[in-house]
């Protein structure tokens, strides 16, 4: 198993070196692969020691606690991460998932991510939510709009690079079904 004898090697570099808060990251994505779910706890304890303001630290010891039920805990270590580098998407979305997986005064929790989102907004950063969660979680159906709506903005930028002309649809073509001729209809869910 390669992932085993990672773990050896990340071991080894602990027991010869000391400052480094790679190793321990990199063990405690192991140790979270293999349900070690406190040994990874411990490891990332060790890379926010060496290194406080190591968000990604945070957020991958956040990641652990709420997969673990720890919801609380995960919460605020989002909201530290959010703290330090507050335009780090994955915080915000993880925390956003958090506050809805939460059972202790979730409306408080979703009334901050409407804050987060809006500052985000007015900072013109991409919202974190993605306009297919802004429709799941319970926010304000404007504010699901402008989600929405800079995301569609993000889109048109993007592919506006590519300097493509714009896409000619082809003739609808009929499905055969039965005796009638109907168009093939798709839904997503």
């Amino acid at each position: 198993n390669m992932v085993a004898v990672a773990a050896t090697y990340y071991k080894a570099t602990l027991s010869v070196t000391s400052g480094l808060s790679a190793p321990f990251n990199n063990l405690a994505v192991i140790y979270k692969q293999q349900g070690k779910h406190a040994d990874a706890i411990s490891c990332y304890n060790e890379v926010l020691r060496i290194d406080p303001m190591a968000v990604d630290g945070l957020v991958n010891r956040g990641n652990t606690y709420k997969e673990i039920g720890r919801v609380t805990e995960a919460i605020q270590d989002y909201v530290h991460a959010i703290n330090i580098r507050p335009t780090m998407a994955e915080a915000h979305a993880n925390l956003a998932s958090a506050y809805k997986d939460s059972r202790e005064d979730r409306d408080k929790m979703f009334k901050d991510v409407e804050e987060i989102i809006r500052r985000q907004l007015k900072m013109s950063v991409l919202p974190s939510v993605q306009p297919f969660h802004a429709i799941a979680y319970p926010l304000d159906p404007i504010l699901a709009l402008e989600i929405s709506r800079k995301y569609a903005q993000h889109c048109s930028v993007v592919a506006s690079r590519y300097a493509l002309s714009p896409f000619k649809h082809p003739p609808p073509t009929p499905i055969k079904s039965g005796p009638y001729n109907q168009r093939l209809r798709i839904g997503y869910v």
